[in-house]
């Protein structure tokens, strides 16, 4: 039976929850699918990597979902005048 390793990372930035944890605590106690694998990983850059390495070690699993979630800031906007080849484009 093929290995799943699904991960979720603990709070950080000062927020309480992390959306991604709360999802795969949720897999994990309401029917993971089989052969499946949750762990809630560190945002810590000094744990994050031994937390890694230890689980992909010991599941040695055939395929990884990571759950995550991106923070965007609202009010921000780019300005980018360029093509996508690095050209400029002309104004409108």
């Amino acid at each position: 039976m093929a290995t799943l390793l699904i991960t979720g990372f603990e709070p950080f930035g000062g927020f309480a929850v992390n959306p991604s944890q709360e999802i795969v605590k949720h897999l994990s106690r309401n029917g993971r699918p089989a052969g499946a694998v949750t762990a809630i990983l560190p945002v810590d850059a000094a744990r994050f990597p031994g937390m890694i390495t230890d689980l992909l070690l010991d599941l040695q699993p055939d395929l990884c979902l990571r759950v995550s979630v991106i923070f965007l800031r609202v009010g921000e906007r780019g300005r980018n005048r360029g093509g996508t080849d690095g050209s400029k484009r002309s104004e409108r």
